[in-house]
């Protein structure tokens, strides 16, 4: 009875899981087939212990309650399962992340908080019946795993064949055996995908043996290759130019990294009232080149990613973050470095972490690494600090030409820096509340925190002698269907650089990795030994992805950049 009941609450808690997460009606029946074989498989060993320590059937019951529960929070932001890396980065829990779950919380995850609670107390009230149990139920679990493992074959091929139109890598094997072996070994950014295409038990153990993998990621380049990457980068010298920002070069430089931005909140009004003034106010003024429809190219390792792109010029490896696996330990070529500026800081809105950014950001050329938390964040807010600390930095040590690099955090979910204070207004949009109006006040205080910056800039007659460029690290998931581009129809990106010597917006498609060549060009490089493996938004030619994915690959994971014979 213990087992039959267990099995049943657990292959209903998975398939409700499932049906609510992924949306595909079509696959439900066989969703719910497989589900019974995979929990059938995890009760298994249930019956290999001996018969007083059949209790412990509780804790298979925990671990998917626990799974769950997590995926779930996970999902009701991002609209994905949580990314195989997160086994890695538990230095990210802290306060702010609990506050976060805080947000995510609903009431029916009571209900998958208390099925493990209720076998356990099944299990104890039963203990006397579960001690004079001794069959093993082969037949029973044969006939869940058998099915099971029927349709799990049967949707790996149905998402080969509906793959095959859209892969392009890996030519050497036939289309379909291609796609048949990528199916089990591919870890890719959208785990919820992944589930659906595999189950459970495979998304387990592409887990446990990801470590592993990325452990054997590491290439050794052979002539071959190295030759293979200097044609690309001598190609992408030969696009570059940074023919009419020459003045450039002896102006100072400030990167701010946006947390969460997305471009449609430009011109968006609330309640009769400007959202974000200073922004559009940039947007419009002679001497900006902008563009609001850039693609999120990010994958797991979310803002580590997004600063790899933009402070080395590489695309982030797939399902995996490359921040923290890859990038303290390899040479890259540092943005920061290659603009010739003299003095070089960076500034986190958050203590700094995440991604391993403080190893990631002594890498990409910065000195002098400040961190926020606490303190004056506390009553002002994380980005005001932020930029006070920057104005402080600026009046104490900087020779110019200086390159900063700011990095905000207020406008992390769950959209509520508890320094900031006002800004209500913002949060008011009809038919709209909750987490989407949190981000608009964080989106309003952020504008008016980067007003008041550039006010200390004017005050100290630095304005003029300044580009500043405003980048979204990534998107906010929380958009409209119909506003999202590219191929992974995600939200368009926020590119601004003011003060640039050119006026221009960027109408052609552009993504994150095009961030790095731009900014070498505005910033008036002449000759880097480095280009980045991206376009400038500035040039008539287009990215050519497939390609720029191989070419970072051999990069990060042979580390091109350390190799003898470079």
């Amino acid at each position: 009875m213990l087992f039959a009941v267990t099995f049943l609450l657990m292959w209903a808690e998975l398939s409700v899981f499932f049906i609510v997460t992924l949306n595909t009606p079509k696959v439900y029946p066989m969703i719910l087939i497989r589900n019974a074989s995979e929990i059938a498989i995890l009760l298994s060993p249930f019956w290999l212990v001996g018969r007083k320590w059949r209790w412990t059937i509780v804790f298979p019951a925990l671990f998917l309650s626990i799974f769950i529960l997590c995926n779930l929070w996970y999902f009701r932001f991002w609209g994905n399962f949580l990314p195989f890396s997160a086994l890695s980065m538990t230095a990210n829990i802290d306060w702010e992340f609990l506050g976060w779950i805080r947000e995510a919380l609903r009431p029916t995850d009571l209900i998958v908080a208390l099925i493990p609670v209720a076998v356990l107390i099944l299990a104890l009230s039963l203990k006397r019946q579960i001690s004079g149990e001794s069959k093993f139920p082969l037949l029973a679990i044969s006939l869940g795993v058998v099915p099971g493992f029927i349709i799990f074959l049967g949707i790996t091929v149905d998402h080969c064949l509906d793959d095959l139109s859209r892969d392009h890598e890996e030519k050497s094997l036939p289309a379909i055996c291609r796609q048949m072996t990528l199916r089990l070994s591919r870890n890719g950014f959208d785990n919820r995908k992944y589930s659906q295409a595999n189950g459970l038990l495979p998304y387990f153990a592409n887990i446990l043996i990801n470590p592993v993998k990325t452990a054997c990621l590491r290439i050794d380049l052979d002539q071959d290759q190295v030759e293979e990457i200097k044609a690309y980068n001598a190609l992408s010298l030969k696009a570059y130019g940074c023919r009419g920002f020459e003045a450039n070069r002896q102006r100072n430089i400030i990167l701010i990294l946006v947390e969460s931005l997305n471009s449609e909140v430009l011109g968006k009004r609330v309640g009769g009232r400007e959202l974000t003034p200073e922004i559009n106010r940039l947007a419009a003024a002679e001497g900006t080149v902008w563009t609001d429809m850039m693609e999120s190219q990010i994958d797991a390792g979310i803002s580590g990613d997004g600063q790899l792109m933009y402070n080395a010029g590489l695309l982030p490896l797939p399902g995996m973050s490359a921040a923290l696996n890859i990038v303290p330990e390899i040479s890259v070529r540092p943005l920061a470095e290659l603009s010739g500026r003299k003095d070089r800081a960076v500034f986190f809105g958050d203590k700094a972490q995440y991604w391993r950014e403080l190893e990631c950001f002594a890498n990409y050329g910065f000195g002098y690494r400040s961190r926020g938390g606490g303190g004056a964040a506390d009553t002002i807010g994380a980005d005001a600090d932020m930029f006070r600390r920057a104005l402080r930095y600026i009046d104490r040590y900087p020779r110019q030409p200086f390159f900063l690099e700011l990095i905000s955090s207020s406008m992390h979910t769950p959209f509520k820096d508890p320094g900031v204070k006002g800004y209500e207004w913002a949060r008011q949009r009809e038919g709209k509340g909750g987490v989407y109006a949190d981000y608009l006040r964080m989106v309003a205080y952020f504008d008016d925190a980067l007003r008041q910056f550039i006010g200390g800039l004017k005050k100290r007659h630095l304005w003029d002698d300044t580009i500043l460029i405003l980048v979204s690290d990534h998107e906010n998931p929380q958009i409209e269907p119909d506003r999202r581009i590219g191929e992974n129809r995600k939200a368009p990106l926020l590119f601004l650089a003011a003060n640039a010597g050119m006026t221009r917006r960027i109408e052609k498609p552009v993504g994150q990795i095009d961030v790095y060549p731009t900014l070498l060009a505005i910033a008036g490089v002449e000759s880097p030994s480095f280009a980045g493996v991206g376009r400038s938004m500035l040039d008539s030619c287009a990215t050519d992805l497939p390609t720029v994915r191989h070419i970072s690959r051999l990069i990060l994971l042979g580390d091109y950049f350390n190799f003898k014979k470079y």
